[in-house]
């Protein structure tokens, strides 16, 4: 799973893509509170830090190791109907 952000409302909000519906739409998870929305790609980027007096992608330099997880398989439908309700923007 990669971790992302996505603009969710008026923010960036952290979380981990859990499914790639289409080639356009992922359904993501929150960290903060675990809800998992569909977004189209417009609304996602992969995470960024502020280290060192500048953005980069990625979790920052000290985060822990992943204790052995393992990513899950993501899988691909095409017509997902939750992202072809999400209006382009």
């Amino acid at each position: 799973m990669d971790r992302v952000e996505v603009f969710h409302g008026s923010v960036w909000r952290r979380g981990w893509v859990r499914v790639l519906l289409t080639g356009q739409c992922y359904k993501v998870c929150f960290v903060a509170t675990e809800e998992e929305h569909v977004f189209r790609h417009s609304h996602v980027r992969r995470l960024k830090v502020w280290e060192d007096g500048a953005w980069h992608d990625g979790p920052p330099k000290v985060a822990t190791p992943s204790r052995g997880m393992k990513p899950k398989t993501m899988s691909s439908r095409k017509g997902h109907k939750a992202c072809d309700s999400i209006p382009e923007s």
